[in-house]
């Protein structure tokens, strides 16, 4: 709160103590870093991460709209993204 009421910058160790960021890189690397940030994210199912991103994005002050993401989840109900989902879970308690 004091950042944001005063305007004072703060370090980007603070930033991650904080939990304001998730990762932070050197100048030289942020590149390569941000490529495999995007890579990991390519692996999901674009409506599954626009929902959690909408879920996050409506969090309370507790960091949790559990209406809201008890609407979301059942929203995946019946979409392809699911089934795969499942299927692919299944598949793998199955091969262990």
């Amino acid at each position: 709160m004091r950042t944001i009421l005063t305007g004072e910058p703060i370090t980007s160790d603070e930033a991650l103590a904080w939990g304001l960021t998730c990762d932070v890189v050197d100048d030289g690397a942020l590149l390569e870093r941000a490529i495999v940030a995007a890579r990991a994210l390519t692996t999901h199912g674009p409506r599954a991460l626009e929902l959690a991103r909408e879920a996050i994005c409506r969090a309370d002050v507790l960091c949790r709209d559990d209406l809201f993401e008890r609407q979301l989840y059942y929203t995946t109900f019946g979409t392809e993204e699911k089934r795969k989902g499942v299927d692919e879970f299944l598949a793998s308690k199955r091969s262990r």
